[in-house]
């Protein structure tokens, strides 16, 4: 059972999320949104190809000095450094990314389709705070789904 600081912070992650989808599917800042997708999926698949390579020095300059990552399954975060020895050789595709932009905070909400050596795929949700004045990530949540979404058929302005 999750602690209540731990419940409160996941319940905040969500509704920002819905904010997230609102603002990435259209209406007056909908061309804005494009735009930031683009940016931040650049940035996205740029940590997944440093983390696929194993590079260290590209992967650690994308991260702020603070980064953490958290999970619903436990209250306690992980620092870079644990993150990065479970992490690193792994590689993903991300897909269905959309972007919330609040002051200098992007909060990017994905699926990351991760392709496992001999074993079936895993898809994990993940959303990750970056820093915009620094291009920085600061913070990332992840948790896989119990039914994942099914890739879209149709392009409407995420990828």
């Amino acid at each position: 059972m999750l602690e209540r600081p731990v419940r409160g912070a996941f319940a905040l992650m969500c509704g920002v999320l819905v904010v997230a989808s609102a603002c990435a599917q259209g209406g007056p800042g909908g061309a804005m949104a494009t735009r930031s997708v683009s940016k931040y999926l650049a940035l996205e698949r740029s940590l997944q190809q440093g983390l696929a390579a194993r590079d260290t020095g590209a992967v650690g300059a994308m991260l702020d000095a603070g980064f953490e990552l958290r999970t619903p399954t436990s209250p306690d975060s992980q620092s870079q450094d644990q993150w990065l020895k479970g992490a690193l050789g792994k590689h993903g595709q991300v897909r269905d990314l959309s972007v919330a932009e609040m002051d200098d905070l992007a909060l990017v909400s994905f699926v990351l389709e991760q392709h496992g050596a001999g074993r079936k795929n895993t898809s994990y949700f993940i959303v990750d705070a970056w820093r915009q004045s620094t291009g920085k990530l600061q913070l990332r949540y992840l948790d896989v789904p119990a039914r994942p979404p099914a890739p879209r058929s149709r392009p409407d302005g995420r990828e």
